[in-house]
C-alpha cells in the first residue's frame, strides 16, 4: 500500500475523486510548494520548506491497482520521466494536529511561466471562486 497526497481533481468532490473512493482516507494536510492554474486542473511545485507556501490536499492509502489508476490519469510513466506530464515525488505532509507523515504526490514536470498561482494553495477553494 502507498500513501498518496492529492491536492486537486482527486480530492473529495473533485471530478476524479472516485478513482479513490475504495481507498482509505488518512486526513487533510499540508505539505510546501505552490500550486499553478493550467486550466481544467492544477499543477503543484513541491519545495523543501514552507517558504514558497502550502499545498492543501489529502492523503489516502491507496492498493497498488489504484496507483496504476492514479499514475495513468496523471501521465506519470516510470520509463519515460521525461515524458510523462507529472513525476511522483516523496513528500511530508502536516497534518492539523502536527503530525508528519512520509507520503507520495504528483508533481508537475513542465515549466509554470505564465501559469496563474493558486494564491492560497486550496485548488477546490480556488474554482470555487474563493481565490484559493
Amino acid at each position: 500500500m502507498t500513501k498518496i497526497f492529492v491536492y486537486g481533481t482527486l480530492r473529495k468532490t473533485g471530478r476524479f475523486h472516485h478513482i479513490l473512493e475504495k481507498s482509505l482516507f488518512i486526513g487533510a494536510g499540508i505539505t510546501p510548494g505552490r500550486l499553478f492554474d493550467v486550466g481544467s486542473f492544477p499543477a503543484a511545485v513541491f519545495a523543501k520548506n514552507f517558504h514558497a507556501g502550502a499545498i492543501v490536499g489529502e492523503v489516502y492509502e491507496v492498493s497498488k491497482a489504484t496507483l496504476r489508476q492514479l499514475d495513468n490519469l496523471e501521465g506519470f510513466r516510470a520509463k519515460d520521466m521525461g515524458g510523462s506530464l507529472y513525476l511522483r515525488f516523496p513528500l511530508l505532509v502536516t497534518f492539523e494536529s502536527g503530525k508528519v507523515m512520509q507520503t507520495e504526490g504528483y508533481g508537475w514536470n513542465r515549466s509554470v511561466a505564465d501559469m496563474p498561482v493558486i494564491p492560497n494553495g486550496d485548488y477546490l477553494k480556488y474554482v470555487k471562486g474563493g481565490n484559493g
